[in-house]
């Protein structure tokens, strides 16, 4: 089994108890909602309570996947999930109830939580038109993310958290 495996089989444990789960966030397909190095936490939720705009996160391929619900669909009389990266040009395959592990309730970057909700004002509209557009575009994103982190731990007002040590990752 290789360490990808472990970290999704433990995570699936760990939710699957009742636990939260507090990963980093790698990948940029969730821009502009979550970036790379954000804390997502996510919570053990029934699958027919998760809704269109929810961040959910599925096991695939042996590592987590957190993508929001676009819609649902009925496929040989079994609900399923369609997800999309905020940032992804493309729909994912559907998530069974099966791959279901739970919902982000919250996002923590730089020590502030923040709702995963979809924000549909005009700036973060933009803002994903060009993610979902422009690769360069992407890279400036988290370029910019990059450097507030730096300069808000350079300034002593943000420490970090051991959750952020933790080790764990999705994407």
């Amino acid at each position: 089994m290789m360490d990808s495996d472990i970290r999704c089989q433990l995570a699936i444990e760990l939710l699957e108890s009742g636990s939260m789960l507090c990963p980093l966030a790698r990948g940029t397909s969730m821009l502009p909602a979550i970036f790379p190095g954000d804390l997502a936490e996510i919570r053990r939720t029934a699958f027919e309570r998760a809704r269109m705009g929810d961040v959910i996160v599925a096991a695939r391929s042996g590592a987590l996947q957190g993508h929001r619900v676009v819609r649902e669909e009925c496929r040989a009389g079994r609900r399923v999930l369609i997800t999309r990266g905020d940032g992804a040009a493309f729909e994912d395959y559907p998530v069974s109830e099966e791959e279901y592990l739970g919902r982000v309730e919250c996002i923590i970057r730089r020590g502030r939580r923040l709702h995963a909700r979809l924000r549909t004002d005009l700036f973060n509209s933009a803002l994903r038109w060009g993610v979902r557009r422009s690769p360069r575009f992407a890279s400036l994103l988290v370029r910019w993310n990059s450097l507030l982190n730096r300069m808000v731990q350079g300034s002593g007002a943000y420490q970090g958290s051991a959750a952020e040590t933790s080790g764990g990752s999705f994407e």
